[in-house]
Protein backbone atom coordinates (compact mmCIF):
# COMPACT_ATOMS: atom_id res chain seq x y z
CA UNK A 1 0.00 0.00 0.00
CA UNK A 2 1.54 2.81 -1.22
CA UNK A 3 -0.95 5.37 0.36
CA UNK A 4 1.40 6.65 3.37
CA UNK A 5 4.29 7.08 1.46
CA UNK A 6 2.41 9.23 -1.42
CA UNK A 7 0.27 11.41 1.58
CA UNK A 8 3.60 12.07 3.32
CA UNK A 9 5.26 13.93 -0.17
CA UNK A 10 1.78 15.71 -0.82
CA UNK A 11 2.03 16.79 2.81
CA UNK A 12 5.62 18.73 2.18
CA UNK A 13 4.03 20.41 -0.59
CA UNK A 14 5.08 21.02 -4.15
CA UNK A 15 5.09 18.73 -7.20
CA UNK A 16 4.57 15.37 -6.07
CA UNK A 17 5.95 12.87 -8.80
CA UNK A 18 4.55 9.46 -8.81
CA UNK A 19 6.66 7.28 -11.57
CA UNK A 20 5.46 5.00 -13.81
CA UNK A 21 3.86 1.84 -12.51
CA UNK A 22 1.14 0.04 -11.04
CA UNK A 23 0.87 1.64 -7.03
CA UNK A 24 -1.83 0.43 -4.86
CA UNK A 25 -4.09 2.52 -2.40
CA UNK A 26 -6.12 1.64 0.00
CA UNK A 27 -7.01 5.10 1.52
CA UNK A 28 -7.64 8.29 -0.30
CA UNK A 29 -5.17 10.81 -0.67
CA UNK A 30 -5.90 14.26 0.85
CA UNK A 31 -4.64 17.83 -1.02
CA UNK A 32 -4.67 20.60 1.61
CA UNK A 33 -2.07 23.19 0.62
CA UNK A 34 -1.60 25.69 -1.92
CA UNK A 35 0.60 25.05 -4.78
CA UNK A 36 0.38 21.13 -4.16
CA UNK A 37 -0.14 19.24 -7.31
CA UNK A 38 -0.07 15.25 -8.16
CA UNK A 39 1.48 14.57 -10.99
CA UNK A 40 2.27 10.80 -13.34
CA UNK A 41 3.63 9.61 -15.77
CA UNK A 42 0.65 9.80 -18.09
CA UNK A 43 -2.39 8.44 -18.25
CA UNK A 44 -1.82 4.65 -18.34
CA UNK A 45 1.47 4.49 -17.34
CA UNK A 46 0.83 5.90 -13.72
CA UNK A 47 -1.72 3.90 -12.20
CA UNK A 48 -3.33 4.21 -9.24
CA UNK A 49 -4.72 0.40 -7.98
CA UNK A 50 -7.82 1.48 -5.67
CA UNK A 51 -9.57 -1.93 -4.77
CA UNK A 52 -11.18 -0.84 -1.84
CA UNK A 53 -14.52 1.62 -2.35
CA UNK A 54 -15.31 4.90 0.43
CA UNK A 55 -18.37 2.01 1.88
CA UNK A 56 -15.58 -0.72 2.08
CA UNK A 57 -13.46 2.17 4.11
CA UNK A 58 -15.85 3.89 5.86
CA UNK A 59 -19.28 2.45 5.63
CA UNK A 60 -22.82 2.98 3.64
CA UNK A 61 -23.91 6.18 2.97
CA UNK A 62 -25.69 7.42 0.14
CA UNK A 63 -23.52 10.39 -0.14
CA UNK A 64 -21.00 8.74 -1.91
CA UNK A 65 -23.43 8.52 -4.83
CA UNK A 66 -22.26 12.62 -5.16
CA UNK A 67 -18.95 12.89 -3.14
CA UNK A 68 -16.46 11.80 -1.54
CA UNK A 69 -13.21 10.02 -3.95
CA UNK A 70 -9.80 8.74 -3.84
CA UNK A 71 -7.92 11.84 -4.75
CA UNK A 72 -9.65 15.30 -2.86
CA UNK A 73 -8.57 18.95 -2.77
CA UNK A 74 -10.21 21.04 -0.33
CA UNK A 75 -8.99 23.79 2.10
CA UNK A 76 -9.62 23.51 5.93
CA UNK A 77 -10.89 25.57 8.62
CA UNK A 78 -14.24 27.32 9.12
CA UNK A 79 -15.87 29.91 7.20
CA UNK A 80 -16.35 33.52 9.04
CA UNK A 81 -19.61 35.60 7.71
CA UNK A 82 -18.50 38.94 6.84
CA UNK A 83 -21.30 40.99 5.90
CA UNK A 84 -24.65 41.46 3.86
CA UNK A 85 -25.47 43.15 0.48
CA UNK A 86 -27.81 45.40 1.35
CA UNK A 87 -28.42 47.10 -1.77
CA UNK A 88 -29.59 45.63 -4.93
CA UNK A 89 -26.66 45.50 -7.91
CA UNK A 90 -27.34 44.93 -11.19
CA UNK A 91 -25.08 41.55 -12.86
CA UNK A 92 -21.83 43.12 -14.11
CA UNK A 93 -20.98 45.75 -11.33
CA UNK A 94 -17.54 45.41 -9.40
CA UNK A 95 -18.76 47.84 -6.52
CA UNK A 96 -19.86 45.67 -3.31
CA UNK A 97 -21.95 47.99 -0.89
CA UNK A 98 -21.70 45.38 2.88
CA UNK A 99 -23.13 45.96 5.58
CA UNK A 100 -21.19 44.27 8.78
CA UNK A 101 -17.89 44.24 9.57
CA UNK A 102 -15.02 44.16 7.35
CA UNK A 103 -11.86 42.89 7.60
CA UNK A 104 -10.12 42.39 4.25
CA UNK A 105 -7.50 42.75 2.58
CA UNK A 106 -6.63 43.73 -1.45
CA UNK A 107 -5.83 40.68 -3.40
CA UNK A 108 -8.26 38.00 -0.94
CA UNK A 109 -10.74 35.74 -2.06
CA UNK A 110 -14.09 36.03 -0.77
CA UNK A 111 -17.65 33.87 -0.89
CA UNK A 112 -20.58 35.15 -2.35
CA UNK A 113 -23.90 32.97 -1.56
CA UNK A 114 -27.28 34.00 -2.66
CA UNK A 115 -30.35 32.63 -0.85
CA UNK A 116 -33.76 31.66 -2.12
CA UNK A 117 -36.72 33.67 -0.39
CA UNK A 118 -38.55 30.92 0.53
CA UNK A 119 -42.08 30.83 -0.39
CA UNK A 120 -41.68 33.59 -3.00
CA UNK A 121 -39.26 32.38 -5.17
CA UNK A 122 -37.82 35.12 -6.71
CA UNK A 123 -34.32 34.14 -6.83
CA UNK A 124 -35.20 30.54 -8.42
CA UNK A 125 -37.03 32.96 -11.36
CA UNK A 126 -34.07 35.09 -11.65
CA UNK A 127 -31.90 31.61 -12.39
CA UNK A 128 -34.39 30.34 -14.86
CA UNK A 129 -34.93 33.38 -16.50
CA UNK A 130 -38.51 34.47 -15.66
CA UNK A 131 -40.22 31.48 -18.03
CA UNK A 132 -40.83 29.25 -15.51
CA UNK A 133 -43.83 28.55 -13.52
CA UNK A 134 -43.68 28.92 -10.12
CA UNK A 135 -45.25 25.08 -9.67
CA UNK A 136 -41.94 23.69 -11.70
CA UNK A 137 -39.32 25.75 -10.09
CA UNK A 138 -38.63 21.99 -8.32
CA UNK A 139 -39.80 21.47 -4.72
CA UNK A 140 -36.20 20.29 -3.63
CA UNK A 141 -35.06 24.00 -5.30
CA UNK A 142 -37.78 25.94 -3.83
CA UNK A 143 -37.95 23.96 0.15
CA UNK A 144 -34.02 24.35 0.32
CA UNK A 145 -32.60 26.92 3.02
CA UNK A 146 -28.85 26.63 1.61
CA UNK A 147 -26.95 28.96 -0.64
CA UNK A 148 -28.32 28.68 -4.54
CA UNK A 149 -25.33 30.25 -5.77
CA UNK A 150 -21.90 30.60 -4.44
CA UNK A 151 -19.64 32.69 -6.36
CA UNK A 152 -15.84 33.29 -5.42
CA UNK A 153 -14.42 36.68 -6.17
CA UNK A 154 -11.37 38.73 -5.03
CA UNK A 155 -10.80 41.96 -3.64
CA UNK A 156 -8.93 44.97 -5.76
CA UNK A 157 -9.46 47.32 -3.02
CA UNK A 158 -11.41 48.18 0.22
CA UNK A 159 -13.25 51.08 1.37
CA UNK A 160 -15.00 51.94 4.75
CA UNK A 161 -18.77 50.04 3.65
CA UNK A 162 -18.16 48.79 0.30
CA UNK A 163 -15.31 46.96 -1.79
CA UNK A 164 -14.13 46.20 -5.52
CA UNK A 165 -13.96 43.24 -6.79
CA UNK A 166 -11.89 41.82 -10.14
CA UNK A 167 -15.03 39.76 -11.71
CA UNK A 168 -18.25 41.44 -12.12
CA UNK A 169 -21.34 39.57 -10.91
CA UNK A 170 -22.69 37.47 -13.00
CA UNK A 171 -26.14 37.71 -11.67
CA UNK A 172 -27.88 40.40 -9.78
CA UNK A 173 -28.26 40.87 -5.79
CA UNK A 174 -31.88 42.06 -4.26
CA UNK A 175 -31.91 42.80 -0.27
CA UNK A 176 -34.54 39.90 -0.52
CA UNK A 177 -31.84 37.11 -1.04
CA UNK A 178 -29.84 38.01 1.91
CA UNK A 179 -26.34 37.87 -0.40
CA UNK A 180 -23.49 37.49 2.64
CA UNK A 181 -19.93 37.90 2.37
CA UNK A 182 -17.95 34.95 3.96
CA UNK A 183 -14.46 34.45 4.38
CA UNK A 184 -13.68 30.66 3.29
CA UNK A 185 -11.40 27.88 3.25
CA UNK A 186 -9.99 26.99 -0.47
CA UNK A 187 -7.49 26.30 -2.54
CA UNK A 188 -5.44 27.46 -5.14
CA UNK A 189 -2.73 26.32 -7.78
CA UNK A 190 -3.45 22.78 -7.06
CA UNK A 191 -4.27 19.82 -9.13
CA UNK A 192 -3.47 16.47 -10.56
CA UNK A 193 -2.69 15.23 -13.90
CA UNK A 194 -1.29 11.99 -15.47
CA UNK A 195 -2.89 9.17 -14.14
CA UNK A 196 -5.30 6.33 -14.11
CA UNK A 197 -7.27 5.34 -11.93
CA UNK A 198 -7.95 1.46 -11.58
CA UNK A 199 -10.95 -0.09 -9.53
CA UNK A 200 -12.10 -3.36 -9.28
CA UNK A 201 -15.07 -4.74 -11.88
CA UNK A 202 -18.41 -3.77 -10.19
CA UNK A 203 -22.26 -3.77 -10.78
CA UNK A 204 -24.83 -0.92 -10.88
CA UNK A 205 -26.36 -1.22 -8.30
CA UNK A 206 -28.81 1.61 -8.79
CA UNK A 207 -29.78 5.23 -8.43
CA UNK A 208 -28.09 6.67 -5.14
CA UNK A 209 -27.00 3.33 -4.30
CA UNK A 210 -23.11 3.76 -5.11
CA UNK A 211 -20.37 2.48 -2.53
CA UNK A 212 -18.09 4.97 -3.68
CA UNK A 213 -15.68 3.93 -6.12
CA UNK A 214 -14.95 7.57 -6.91
CA UNK A 215 -12.13 9.20 -8.31
CA UNK A 216 -11.18 13.10 -7.65
CA UNK A 217 -12.72 15.58 -5.63
CA UNK A 218 -12.21 19.72 -5.51
CA UNK A 219 -14.22 21.12 -3.09
CA UNK A 220 -13.58 25.50 -2.73
CA UNK A 221 -10.72 25.11 -5.16
CA UNK A 222 -9.36 28.45 -7.14
CA UNK A 223 -7.24 28.09 -10.10
CA UNK A 224 -6.70 24.43 -10.73
CA UNK A 225 -6.84 21.62 -13.10
CA UNK A 226 -7.43 18.19 -13.74
CA UNK A 227 -6.09 16.82 -16.99
CA UNK A 228 -4.81 13.45 -18.96
CA UNK A 229 -6.95 11.39 -16.37
CA UNK A 230 -7.89 8.02 -17.07
CA UNK A 231 -10.95 6.18 -14.58
CA UNK A 232 -11.80 2.68 -15.22
CA UNK A 233 -14.98 1.34 -13.41
CA UNK A 234 -15.26 4.33 -11.28
CA UNK A 235 -19.11 4.93 -9.58
CA UNK A 236 -18.70 8.53 -10.32
CA UNK A 237 -15.38 10.46 -11.87
CA UNK A 238 -14.89 13.87 -11.11
CA UNK A 239 -16.92 16.24 -8.80
CA UNK A 240 -15.75 19.95 -8.93
CA UNK A 241 -17.62 21.81 -5.67
CA UNK A 242 -17.99 25.89 -5.40
CA UNK A 243 -14.99 26.54 -7.43
CA UNK A 244 -13.54 29.25 -9.73
CA UNK A 245 -11.22 29.03 -12.76
CA UNK A 246 -10.97 24.83 -12.76
CA UNK A 247 -10.07 23.42 -15.66
CA UNK A 248 -11.15 19.61 -16.48
CA UNK A 249 -9.37 17.85 -19.50
CA UNK A 250 -8.09 15.37 -21.63
CA UNK A 251 -10.38 13.13 -19.40
CA UNK A 252 -11.17 9.23 -20.62
CA UNK A 253 -13.75 7.38 -18.39
CA UNK A 254 -14.87 4.09 -18.80
CA UNK A 255 -15.82 0.48 -18.06
CA UNK A 256 -19.75 0.75 -16.14
CA UNK A 257 -22.97 2.88 -15.27
CA UNK A 258 -21.81 5.79 -13.38
CA UNK A 259 -23.78 8.57 -11.52
CA UNK A 260 -21.54 11.08 -12.46
CA UNK A 261 -19.01 11.35 -14.68
CA UNK A 262 -18.04 14.91 -13.95
CA UNK A 263 -19.60 16.87 -12.18
CA UNK A 264 -19.86 20.84 -11.51
CA UNK A 265 -21.60 22.58 -8.96
CA UNK A 266 -21.68 26.19 -7.62
CA UNK A 267 -18.63 26.85 -9.83
CA UNK A 268 -18.10 29.01 -12.52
Amino acid sequence: DATKSIQKAIDAGGVVLIPEGRWLLERPLKISKNGTVLKGAGSGKTILVCPYSLADMYGENKNWAWSGAMVSMAGGGKTEALGTITLTTRAGSALLNVEGTFPVQKGEWLLLSWFNDKGKDTLLDHLYGGVIPQKKMGKELQDSTSARVREWVEVVSVEEDSIEIAQPLRIDIRPEWKVTVSRAPHLREVGIEGVTFEFPPSPWLGHLKQRGYNGISLGNVINGWVRDIHLVNSDSGIFVNSGRYVTVSDILIQGKKMHHAISASWSE
